[in-house]
């Protein structure tokens, strides 16, 4: 390893800025963003919200055809069943 330490000498470091922004240009971003993006920020919030709605409305849905299709009707029919043998 120490062999190679040489070898770290072709590069060139640089020091960077802390931040590419002056500190006026920050505060009228800051003071500026809810403005800018606000509205694509509610519109993007909105579809999510509609997509999360949508996924459990159709949970719901499948939730209830199971309960239907192989709980209720099945006794259902039983019963009725049932019921015509005592008639």
């Amino acid at each position: 390893m120490i062999e190679k330490l040489s070898e770290l000498s072709q590069f060139k470091f640089r020091p960077h800025p802390s931040n590419i922004l002056t500190k006026k240009a920050l505060t009228a971003l800051k003071s500026d963003y809810r403005k800018k993006y606000g509205k694509q920020f509610k519109e993007e919030e909105k579809n999510d919200s509609s997509k999360q709605q949508d996924e459990v409305r159709a949970r719901k849905i499948e939730a209830t055809n199971e309960f239907l299709n192989n709980f209720y009707l099945p006794l259902r029919q039983k019963y009725e069943a049932d019921i015509e043998w005592y008639k």
